[in-house]
């Protein structure tokens, strides 16, 4: 907002404004001022028109992504206020980060340096930028597997627990001071069992050639400090060994496929500059999930969901009508939805396959023989799937298990960024355990904002879903959220995931021992 010029008021005092009170600090963005409507057009709720090619006929799609609510991509809670009330405002020339304190009212932007350790909460993102840095002045970092008490305040799950040390309070200051992250301290032990981080966690990033996705999340990885780099071919070239000493962690973007692991770019028709984008080969592939199997931790965003899939072949399948991804605009591709049929009676397409007249009416003879073959046949037959289910860029409600560590910080309900992305329904694997940490409400309403046909595909299926694959950690989560390094409300579902694999389970006692001898 202050980039674009809107004018921004924070409150001095405690008010009251739609039947709900709001505390002094609160911040007041007015509509009646110059660039009022776009203040309200970023942070209203966007209710697209249901707009078609023709009347009954598939959807026309839009320029570009429709859901653009800021609030719910910032993870900031934003009310519309209809009717006129009372506040004592100023005007915010400097926006500045609040001082970080153990109250949230105090002055003092640090507590005292504790007896035992620094504690933070961890629903904000700043606290993995504390962690990028302490984990590179090898500083021991912990979290809190469950909630706990501190001076009778409930602490969440996941809650950080640096121990005391010069190091740890430099950082912790200057983190604090540059983002508001609110630090608190404590001179006894926390009564409560917890993970601690693998030292130095080392990220590698599977970046294929031509992959924006991993493009947006290698900036994300730098502005968050992250002990990263990018994957090449070459790293596939020797013993299993010498990937497992390299990486703790792998991250698929969406876009990466089983091809583009395997075959990549010929080194036939592209030099040793592209080396890092070759196919590490079946021998690559299969190495990859030896790597899993024997410790490694694999994250997998978007479309890559069926890559993790295939590669480990993990106890989930697809629950939504497949359909090609693209716009209005230029940057649109593929088929118009118009153009999918033949436009010919008698003929049509069967699994996606040009079919005469007498095959179309097999396949439908046979879709009607049982109401779970006809749902089947619509799900993956029909000539149009898009008729079905249509999302381009929304923001779909979720709800979160925020005591699963992939899910730590999260709300217990929140929107994620969905652009022709998939949902999930669990198989029986026992093989391999499974929990979902966030899925689609089971009675909807499913949509936040933006346009979304065909809801009832999505009630009740999982969208992010942590499994024990071997020794190794797999995170799956099939809609984008982290779509072009812009919904910062859900980038801790990949952050948790990534730190909390190749993490180390320790015991109450043990921790309070640990953090101890973890002073530096």
């Amino acid at each position: 907002m202050k980039t674009a010029e809107v004018e921004i008021h924070q409150a001095t005092a405690a008010f009251t404004a739609g039947g709900k009170s709001y505390p002094a600090g609160s911040h007041v963005i007015k509509l009646a001022q110059p660039y009022g409507s776009f203040a309200k057009t970023m942070l209203e709720r966007q209710v697209y028109p249901d707009l078609r090619l023709f009347p009954g006929g598939p959807p026309k799609p839009p320029y570009d992504v429709i859901g653009h609510t800021l609030g719910m991509l910032m993870g900031v809670a934003v009310e519309s206020i209809d009717q006129p009330f009372d506040a004592t405002l100023q005007q915010v020339r400097d926006l500045k980060p609040a001082p970080s304190t153990s109250s949230g009212q105090a002055a003092a932007p640090m507590p005292a340096r504790p007896k035992w350790a620094y504690v933070f909460g961890p629903e904000s993102n700043a606290g993995f930028k504390a962690v990028a840095k302490l984990q590179k002045a090898n500083v021991p970092v912990f979290r809190a597997a469950k909630e706990t008490q501190l001076n009778g305040k409930t602490l969440a799950p996941g809650t950080w627990i640096v121990p005391s040390g010069e190091q740890a309070s430099r950082i912790l200051e200057e983190v604090s001071r540059q983002t508001g992250l609110q630090v608190m301290g404590t001179d006894r032990a926390l009564s409560v069992d917890g993970y601690r981080l693998k030292p130095g966690t080392r990220v590698g990033l599977w970046k294929a050639a031509n992959n924006m996705p991993a493009g947006w999340l290698w900036w994300l990885f730098e502005q968050y400090d992250f002990n990263h780099q990018l994957i090449s071919s070459k790293d596939f070239a020797g013993e299993l060994s010498a990937l497992s000493a390299k990486f703790d962690t792998i991250v698929l973007p969406s876009g990466t496929t089983r091809d583009r692991i395997v075959r990549g770019l010929d080194p036939r028709q592209n030099d040793k500059e592209w080396e890092w984008a070759y196919g590490v080969g079946e021998a690559g592939w299969t190495k990859l999930r030896d790597w899993v199997k024997n410790g490694g931790t694999l994250v997998a965003i978007g479309s890559a969901t069926e890559t993790a899939r295939e590669l480990l072949d993990l106890p989930i399948e697809r629950t939504l009508p497949e359909v090609v991804r693209r716009r209005g605009g230029a940057e649109g591709s593929g088929p118009s939805p118009a153009s999918t049929g033949s436009g010919q009676a008698g003929s049509g397409q069967v699994g996606g396959v040009q079919a005469s007249g007498a095959a179309v009416d097999r396949a439908l003879k046979d879709a009607f023989s049982s109401p779970a073959r006809l749902i089947a046949t619509l799900r993956e037959r029909v000539v149009d799937p898009e008729s079905l289910f249509y999302c381009p860029g929304s923001l779909l409600n979720n709800q979160f298990d925020t005591k699963h560590p992939v899910g730590f910080g999260m709300p217990a309900e929140w929107p994620v960024f969905f652009e022709t992305d998939q949902a999930y329904r669990l198989k029986p694997g026992f093989e391999i355990p499974s929990a979902v940490v966030a899925r689609y409400p089971e009675k909807g309403p499913i949509l936040a904002s933006g346009w979304l046909l065909g809801e009832d595909f999505l009630l009740d299926q999982a969208n992010v879903v942590a499994f024990r694959v071997g020794k190794g950690y797999v995170v799956t989560l099939a809609s984008e959220v982290d779509y072009r390094a812009q919904p910062r409300a859900t980038f801790k579902l990949i952050f948790n995931a990534i730190f909390h694999g190749p993490s180390t389970e320790v015991s109450a006692a043990q921790l309070a021992k640990l953090a101890v001898s973890g002073t530096n």
